[in-house]
């Protein structure tokens, strides 16, 4: 999967011109700045894995019909060639499940902490039933939230670590090849709070393939709008986030073989907040957080646990379904040149074109237009340095420079995705791609995502409260091209 900026919000003083702020988006006085973006097209910092998940927990779901413990019989009916099997061939859905880790524990005097090791036997005869019919699971977890400052019991680290080798041990037990992940422990994470460190020295190595944490950083869904839409354009709780991102990649430098993904993601807890969770304004927190998830090479990022893609009775598009189709595995670093701090940016090669790279870029402000300058740093597959190529030209830009087209032209052009809410709307569902509304087309059909071509030579103009996907198909970008021949000879 994978997803920065800041705000002038905080410049308002009067509540009213808040809300104005918040509900109607972009203000009447727009000013223009011109922003610098400079792309090391050099260096790939990390690679990522992008899937998408099918996420099954052995614990109460509001999504399911039947909330508690799934049993052979509707196990098969999910699972089995009229569920998951099919799911996984016609959707390339990849299955992750967790199983329950509090079955044949014991309470301790505390009202929280439960003792005593994890009883497997559930866990095991489950899972040699579908390993025995072969049912598509990708990974397999133990427990949700067990760790730190859990939402109910909670396992010291080193037992937990204890049961996680006992499932280890089940999973090395019928799986020969092509072993399914042992992913945990699905819990949150701060710098600083040793729970995850204590578990993952008490497991040793071997034993845990991915670290799983979830991230809730905006504070609950019960939270007033506009303080919410606050926190969701806020910096500091954008920064506060990397920090932890950092501290989990450096936690794991003992463990070089294990990865991470964020196993559990909305923003809000207790399932969010209508008009920002499930609206245009929170693209800025959720594109935000997977373009940083993927900057420090985390290779999952699972958005909560039961979520729709479709309103189900308008069958309308949710905001953020159309999401990184553009952007490939690999990751550069993005230097930007921006003294209002309005704009994050994010680049990686383009997916399935290993001369190109894609952008996402984020405009925080309601009331700049950012003229940007995009600059491409490189080094020719030599070794030895190019000339730094501008790409874009410090040239106005003008409206007529712009065609509209559903098909991409070879030549030096870029190609263009511009985000926008629906008569400027930030708490509303509707999104505007190009100015043109995406909705599913009284047919059921996914719309036209119709691009904008521009010339090389001006600047990418990104309005107020919008976000753009830009491609560049022709950057011939070294480590895009370098990674791809080595991947290529990896697999033949």
């Amino acid at each position: 999967m994978a997803y920065t900026l800041n705000r002038l919000l905080f410049l308002c003083t009067l509540l009213f011109s808040v809300c104005l702020v918040f509900l109607k988006g972009e203000s009447k006085y727009v000013k223009e700045v011109n922003t610098r973006l400079v792309i090391n097209t050099s260096r790939i910092v990390a690679t990522v894995d992008i899937h998408h998940f099918l996420i099954l927990r052995t614990r109460n779901c509001k999504c399911s019909r039947r909330p508690g413990t799934i049993h052979d019989q509707n196990w098969r009916n999910t699972a089995g060639s009229d569920g998951i099997r099919c799911w996984g061939s016609s959707f390339k859905v990849s299955v992750a499940f967790g199983l329950n880790a509090l079955y044949g524990r014991s309470k301790s005097t505390s009202q929280y902490e439960v003792v005593n090791p994890w009883d497997p036997r559930n866990a095991e005869n489950f899972i040699r039933y579908t390993r025995e019919r072969a049912y598509p699971v990708i990974a397999w977890g133990l427990g949700n939230e067990l760790l730190s400052s859990g939402i109910g019991k909670t396992v010291s680290p080193e037992l937990y670590a204890a049961d996680v080798k006992n499932l280890r041990n089940i999973i090395d037990k019928f799986y020969d090849d092509s072993k399914p992940s042992v992913v945990a422990p699905d819990s949150f994470y701060e710098k600083g709070r040793k729970d995850i460190p204590r578990f993952l020295e008490a497991s040793g190595q071997g034993v845990v393939d991915v670290v799983t944490r979830h991230i809730y950083n905006l504070g609950p869904g019960v939270t007033e709008t506009n303080e919410l839409i606050r926190n969701v354009l806020s910096r500091s709780y954008a920064e506060n986030e990397v920090v932890n991102y950092e501290s989990l990649r450096s936690d794991l430098k003992e463990h070089p073989k294990t990865t991470i993904w964020i196993g559990e993601a909305g923003g809000a807890y207790n399932s969010g907040h209508h008009e920002v969770t499930d609206a245009f304004i929170f693209a800025f927190w959720y594109l935000d957080q997977l373009g940083t998830a993927s900057r420090y090479n985390n290779q999952a990022f699972c958005r909560e646990l039961c979520w729709r893609l479709l309103w189900p009775r308008r069958f309308r598009l949710q905001p953020e379904s159309g999401l990184l189709w553009l952007m490939g595995r690999e990751v550069f670093v993005v230097d930007i040149h921006d003294e209002t701090n309005d704009v994050r940016a994010y680049a990686h090669c383009q997916k399935n074109n290993k001369d190109g790279v894609t952008l996402l870029l984020l405009n925080y402000s309601n009331s700049t237009r950012h003229q940007l300058d995009l600059s491409l740093l490189g080094y020719s597959p030599d070794s030895l340095p190019r000339n730094f190529t501008k790409l874009i030209m410090k040239k106005k830009y003008q409206k007529d420079e712009y065609i509209t087209s559903s098909e991409p032209s070879s030549g030096n052009v870029r190609l263009e995705y511009h985000m926008s809410a629906a008569d400027g709307t930030m708490t509303g569902r509707i999104v505007l791609l190009n100015g043109q509304p995406l909705l599913v087309t009284p047919s059921g059909k996914i719309p036209t995502l119709s691009l904008v071509m521009a010339n090389l030579t001006s600047p990418v103009s990104l309005a107020p409260f919008t976000y753009a996907y830009v491609v560049i198909p022709n950057a011939n970008a070294p480590a895009c091209a370098a990674y791809e021949s080595s991947r290529r000879r990896m697999t033949t």
